[in-house]
């Protein structure tokens, strides 16, 4: 049965997906900085789409907020991966080109995942995690600052882009965690905790590192190492240490669920149709063309 947290899920996704449409436009148009330049957002700032899907991605993170509080994680996890499938329809319907037959199919192995994680989760709730966990998630802000800036300093063949994509899912992870384990807003002490700024503190830093991303790969390769870190780190948390789980004698439904599709979100991902592969060049605005780079 479809509940409405899950429904929240998916509309948390749906705008993500239109979002990384315009995000990946903007991101283009702006000069190539350093990684963990935050100058960056004020280049990007200046752009209308980006605008835009900064306020779809805003409406996206108070969903999931809500959502992870609600829904085990991997179901969370795994409907956010299906922003894939809107991307690519929106970007075939911006470009005017329709989705391939293999892309067709990957979007429909991903709803149907999506209706087995619907059918098959248990609801429930976490008291507010303290203690180690909320060491760790605090921890992890700086650590993941110092992965970038690591790779950053590889060697420019190591495909930096990539990297970046995967440590901003990390980020959007970390977000996704940390929302779990705190204690439901409002509250009066919310100003105080480490946890709310973490949360603040990991959305920045994913949109930021995502955005860095975008300009150094191939839309396709970044959102697919995104989207393996977001979906797979958050969903092995919450069943080693937050006793996530399905309905009872679904535990079968909702692993084959996860895994069709994360598979199918991934496969989808690969061919092509991220942001702003489907085509070679996307019109987001009058009079602005962008054309996608390797």
């Amino acid at each position: 049965m479809l509940t409405v947290p899950f429904a929240g899920a998916l509309v948390a996704a749906a705008c993500f997906g239109v979002a990384s449409v315009l995000q990946h436009a903007s991101a283009a148009r702006a000069d190539v900085g350093r990684a963990l330049d935050i100058r960056l957002f004020g280049r990007l700032g200046r752009q209308g789409p980006y605008l835009l899907g900064l306020a779809l991605d805003g409406v996206g993170f108070a969903l999931t907020a809500w959502t992870v509080r609600l829904l085990p994680l991997f179901v969370v996890q795994a409907a956010l991966a299906s922003a894939l499938a809107v991307t690519a329809v929106v970007a075939g319907v911006v470009a005017r080109e329709a989705l391939r037959p293999a892309e067709r199919l990957a979007v429909a192995g991903i709803v149907g995942g999506l209706v087995l994680l619907g059918l098959s989760a248990a609801p429930g709730r976490t008291e507010p995690g303290r203690g180690m966990a909320s060491l760790l998630l605090v921890a992890g802000i700086p650590g993941l600052v110092l992965l970038a800036v690591w790779v950053e300093r590889r060697p420019s063949g190591t495909r930096p882009g990539m990297a970046l994509g995967a440590l901003s899912g990390l980020a959007f992870a970390g977000f996704g965690m940390t929302g779990r384990v705190m204690a439901a807003p409002p509250h009066p002490a919310m100003v105080v905790d480490p946890l709310a700024w973490a949360v603040v503190a990991y959305v920045a830093l994913g949109l930021l590192l995502f955005a860095a991303a975008l300009q150094r790969g191939r839309v396709t390769t970044i959102t697919a190492a995104c989207v393996v870190t977001e979906t797979l780190v958050p969903a092995a948390v919450g069943v080693l240490a937050l006793g996530d789980g399905a309905r009872p004698g679904l535990a079968g439904v909702a692993a084959t669920g996860f895994a069709l599709t994360t598979a199918a979100a991934l496969w989808l991902a690969r061919a092509g149709t991220g942001a702003a592969a489907v085509a070679p060049a996307l019109v987001v605005e009058p009079g602005f063309v962008v054309v996608p780079g390797d």
